[in-house]
């Protein structure tokens, strides 16, 4: 008797301890084995995120959860931001639009809005049209917060594609962060890029005219 109350009380110490260190723990992702095209444009995102005045993820978050969705195109990169939050009220989303962009040379202001000053843009409050519920789930469908980064895909090999587009996720909790990158994914055949390939598709369909603001001055 004795015997098995040492074996289980021993059981319910390592079990705590493991709990501990488990909520201890912060995961990253991805770790420093990231290429040179992933840091470059992980890089962006950092400064970015000051440019939108955005809290820092990379040190995780005090909300649940915050996903944020950077579509980003050839003339007009980095210039639309998506972010969904969920916190003890519940979801949250937000559409970010700027008026200037990044390039390779530094920032330039959009045609037609060289009078607006530095940093300047708009958010607006946004809902999908299938409830927060679904959308989440959808998200869990297409497997966001598992998917590796494009170039850590297994036997991934890159396309060099002109006048393209990527997209850019960053997803934060209080114990982890994620951040991936996925160029022109509907030109690969990897199961993963078609996943990414759809999931935009259904933010399109989810959010309509609020998913991409043409920031031109027509």
């Amino acid at each position: 008797m004795r015997y098995l109350f040492f074996i289980l009380l021993i059981s319910v110490l390592t079990c705590c301890k493991q709990e501990k260190n488990t909520a201890s723990s912060f995961e990253f992702y991805p770790d420093t084995t990231i290429t040179s095209v992933d840091s470059f444009y992980k890089q962006k995102i950092n400064i970015l995120t000051s440019i939108y005045n955005l809290q820092d993820l990379t040190k995780g978050t005090s909300d649940s959860l915050i996903i944020r969705f950077w579509p980003w195109y050839a003339f007009e990169p980095f210039s639309n931001m998506f972010e969904f939050r969920l916190d003890s009220f519940g979801w949250k989303g937000y559409h970010y639009c700027s008026y200037t962009f990044m390039t390779n040379d530094g920032f330039v202001y959009l045609k037609g809005h060289e009078n607006l000053g530095d940093d300047v843009f708009v958010v607006k409050k946004i809902t999908p049209r299938c409830g927060w519920k679904n959308l989440y789930d959808s998200i869990l469908l297409f497997q966001l917060k598992t998917l590796p980064t494009q170039s850590l895909i297994k036997k991934f090999e890159f396309k060099g594609i002109l006048d393209g587009y990527a997209l850019e996720f960053e997803i934060a909790t209080k114990n982890s962060y994620r951040w991936i990158h996925y160029s022109n994914p509907n030109s690969y055949p990897y199961k993963e890029c078609h996943l990414i390939d759809e999931l935009e598709g259904m933010f399109i369909r989810q959010f309509g005219d609020d998913y991409y603001w043409p920031t031109s001055s027509k």
